[in-house]
């Protein structure tokens, strides 16, 4: 039986991958954790189960699709998953950007960290 709920991290970085997905299973043992690192296969996981994902992790700087077009893409099928944006970019307009989208709920730059991601978690993906 999976466990629920769904916290999807979409990056290109595995190291990006690995470090999002041991602080959600520091922050609960009760979150599944599905990391792609392929925007195409993310997409696909995010269109045929979005009910189920809780929090979306999403990088904007992909190859194939980038994070704008993954949103862009949400948006018209009306896929509201809360949506951090996690990001090397340090472009005051990509933040401006991504208000464009009523599923962004926040915007970080990398290196990710528990102080950041606990009341996030918390606040997205009760349990």
């Amino acid at each position: 039986m999976e466990k629920q709920p769904i916290v999807l991290v979409l990056d290109d970085n595995k190291i990006n991958n690995f470090i999002c997905e041991k602080i959600i299973e520091k922050y609960s043992s009760e979150i599944s954790t599905k990391s792609f690192l392929l925007s195409e296969e993310g997409l696909t996981f995010i269109l045929t189960n979005g009910t189920k994902i809780k929090l979306l992790i999403l990088d904007i700087s992909m190859p194939l699709y980038d994070g704008w077009e993954i949103l862009t893409k949400m948006k018209k099928e009306n896929i509201f998953i809360p949506t951090i944006i996690l990001t090397s970019s340090i472009n005051e307009e990509d933040k401006l950007r991504s208000q464009a989208f009523p599923m962004v709920v926040d915007f970080q730059a990398k290196p990710v960290s528990y102080e950041i991601f606990f009341p996030l978690l918390e606040k997205y993906v009760p349990l």
